[in-house]
Parts: structure tokens; sequence; C-alpha cells
């Protein structure tokens, strides 16, 4: 499961995953910052906050991650991981 927030102030996407990662989690993801890209062109930052990478679902799931990277690296101009 990830949480995420979009300061589309700031327009930043905050990410917290929680548990292993699911397909259905890049779904929500794409469905909170399509809409923004499209409208602004990029996110200005993503910040992973993150203790310990919790790994995959399944296969599905990595998939899925790599589908959403894919789709969006681009239009994300820095990328930062917070952890401890």
């Amino acid at each position: 499961m990830i949480e995420h927030t979009l300061d589309e102030k700031d327009s930043i996407l905050y990410v917290r995953p929680k548990s292993k990662l699911e397909a259905s989690d890049f779904e929500g993801l794409a469905k909170t910052v399509d809409p923004y890209i499209e409208e602004k062109g990029a996110l200005a930052g993503l910040i992973i906050e993150v203790a310990a990478f919790p790994g995959w679902e399944s296969f599905g799931a990595l998939a899925s991650h790599v589908r959403f990277v894919r789709d969006h690296h681009r239009r994300i101009k820095k990328i930062g991981v917070v952890t401890d």
C-alpha cells in the first residue's frame, strides 16, 4: 500500500509506502498525477518517505511499478528519498 499526497502549490508528490507494493498502488498514483501533469506539464519533485523498501506483492506489481516509472520519469524534475 502506498499513501500519497500531491502538493499542487509546490508541485511535489509525496509518496509513503506502508506495505508491499501492489499494482493498484501505481494506478492510484497515476490517477492523481496524470491530470496535474496534463495541466501543468510536469512535477517539480517527488519525495519518497520510507524506512525500508517493502518489496512488491507480486510480479504484476513490479511490472506496474516499471510502467509507472517509464511513463512518468521525464515529467518529474527532481526525486528525493527520505529514510532513517
